[in-house]
């Protein structure tokens, strides 16, 4: 990959706005008699990577120092991502622990109807979310306003410093992928796959009506409720903020995936 910019800012932005979602595993099936022998497999070729990383480096460079373990990373994580976005803004809108497993659990949840709450890497948006109307209830023009903090945070970071920082950390976001059941695939394919889907979002309508269901709203529209916990982000966006989001993630998609932008 080229030292242009992997804005992962970008997606934890998309990430603290995701809806919730109940995590749910069938159980397996488990009896003190019964005992799974081994199974004797050949080892399997790793495929290759649909979208594999590049680290461009100059003869006579230092090695970097090893990377610390994923489990004991959050503190050179947060310091490493505090130098980039400032240690204040960053302790007042990230979840400083299993920084790295929070990330990559949440954009592989993205295209899912909805986004668990405990795996967010960012904390959520400040205030209530507003609605206007008596017998029909729609979203709230000042409600985009709440997004304003993680896009200011995008918009001041460095993007050489982002790339720099995804680039040297990398080796942990597969790893953390790997643990979620992903052994031999790779989390960059599967974040260039997570933005076409974002980049596929239908266009907003004028108005977005919404029902209360319990204590959290939902789209009338069924069309628009169906849509993945990523998608329905942009939906929620001002339309000034839903454009400066798509072309961040263009800038994304050319950045990991290898290419370069038109």
């Amino acid at each position: 990959m080229k030292k242009s910019a992997p804005w992962l800012f970008l997606i934890l932005l998309v990430a603290a706005f995701a809806a919730w979602y109940l995590l749910q595993r069938p159980a397996p099936e488990s009896h003190p008699s019964i005992v799974a022998l081994p199974e004797v497999r050949e080892p399997a070729t790793p495929p290759k990577a649909e979208f594999p990383l590049v680290v461009n480096e100059s003869p006579g460079d230092t090695p970097p120092e090893p990377l610390p373990p994923l489990a004991q990373s959050d503190e050179a994580v947060s310091e490493a991502l505090a130098a980039i976005a400032g240690a204040e803004r960053l302790g007042s809108l990230l979840v400083l622990e299993q920084i790295i497993n929070r990330l990559v659990a949440t954009v592989d949840s993205l295209d899912a109807r909805q986004v668990a709450p405990l795996v967010w890497p960012v904390r959520p948006a400040e205030g209530e979310f507003r609605v206007e109307g008596e017998q029909s209830l729609r979203i709230h023009p000042a409600n985009s306003s709440r997004y304003d903090p993680y896009l200011d945070l995008v918009a001041a970071t460095e993007t050489s410093r982002v790339a720099d920082f995804y680039l040297r950390y990398y080796p942990l976001f597969q790893e953390a992928y790997e643990q979620l059941g992903y052994e031999g695939k790779y989390f960059n394919d599967r974040l260039v796959n997570i933005i076409d889907h974002l980049l596929a979002t239908p266009g907003t309508p004028e108005t977005l009506e919404v029902v209360k269901v319990e204590s959290v709203y939902q789209f009338t529209d069924q069309r628009m409720e169906r849509l993945s916990a990523g998608q329905k982000v942009l939906l929620r966006l001002g339309a000034d903020q839903r454009a400066v989001v798509e072309r961040k993630l263009e800038d994304l998609r050319a950045a990991v995936a290898g290419e370069t932008k038109q």
